[in-house]
């Protein structure tokens, strides 16, 4: 359930943010879109996996000191 608001976040975002210009116009620009989309996707990716790694590293390293 969280994934999906997470990327009803990131679409809603790209969706607003896809058309704007740098002088403050707006143009409708679907590549455009789809790039930003598929960055906030991998950002989000990313994050995940270094969260995940962290977690495996600190759940590994607890149970090595527990052992000694």
């Amino acid at each position: 359930m969280v994934v999906y608001l997470m990327a009803a976040a990131v679409l809603a975002y790209v969706v607003l943010r896809s058309g704007q210009r740098a002088d403050g116009t707006w143009k409708f620009a679907p590549l455009r879109a789809t790039g930003m989309l598929a960055g906030g996707v991998f950002r989000i990716a990313v994050f995940v996996a270094v969260f995940v790694f962290a977690i495996t590293l600190g759940a590994l390293f607890s149970t090595a000191r527990s052992t000694f």
